[in-house]
């Protein structure tokens, strides 16, 4: 929040979850408390889960829940949904996936997605190709199938885990993939906060908040 408030922020137009976790829901409700937030997007099937009607639902006040699922359209966002098809029960594998670019990169970001999840997006959306991806399940093996990484393409990697976790994310079979398919990542774990910064979708870069490991910025392209 302070963070937030620091950028000037005090609306947020569109709020995703992109499933049921608390590692990716628990803190919601600290931003609809705190925030004037337009729409919560959550994927189709979540709204009647014990999880949502605990700690998203006696937060929202005004904000409008909208369940969504591949190819529907989210106002006033650059992304698209590309997952989940189907209403399901708001697990790791209904994640919502979107993708969109900003500063003349492709973004695919996909929650905790298993393998089968990406493999699914790849087979419906036989063109797509990615620039930045962020890494499906915070660097588990049980995503970032080598199969679909070398189809997407990814030049940057950005991994979301905690130091010393139980999971032991990321795992070595998935930074050995990002190693084989060339793909420079970003990892919380080492760098602290990743910050992307995109100018009118033609040049961007990354910044970083730990700069002993990693240069302060890393550039994406230049115009």
């Amino acid at each position: 929040m302070h963070y937030l408030h620091s950028r000037g922020i005090s609306q947020i137009n569109n709020l995703v979850l992109s499933h049921h976790d608390y590692d990716h829901i628990g803190n919601a409700k600290v931003i609809l408390k705190h925030l004037s937030v337009q729409r919560v997007i959550i994927p189709a099937g979540m709204l009647k889960q014990q999880k949502f009607l605990k700690e998203i639902q006696p937060y929202l006040g005004r904000t409008k829940v909208c369940e969504l699922t591949a190819g529907d359209e989210i106002p006033n966002c650059p992304f698209h949904i590309v997952h989940p098809f189907t209403s399901g029960q708001a697990e790791n594998q209904d994640s919502i996936a979107l993708f969109g670019c900003l500063g003349n990169q492709r973004i695919l970001t996909a929650g905790d997605l298993n393998r089968a999840g990406e493999k699914a997006i790849a087979e419906r959306y036989p063109k797509l190709k990615v620039d930045i991806l962020k890494l499906g399940h915070h660097g588990s093996k049980t995503a970032s199938d080598p199969e679909t990484l070398r189809k997407w393409q990814p030049q940057y990697g950005i991994i979301s885990a905690g130091r010393d976790n139980r999971y032991n994310h990321p795992h070595k079979e998935t930074t050995r993939t990002c190693t084989v398919n060339q793909i420079t990542n970003l990892n919380t774990q080492k760098d602290g906060m990743i910050r992307y910064i995109y100018d009118n979708n033609q040049t961007s870069y990354f910044e970083v908040k730990i700069t002993h490991e990693l240069k302060a910025t890393v550039s994406t392209n230049s115009k």
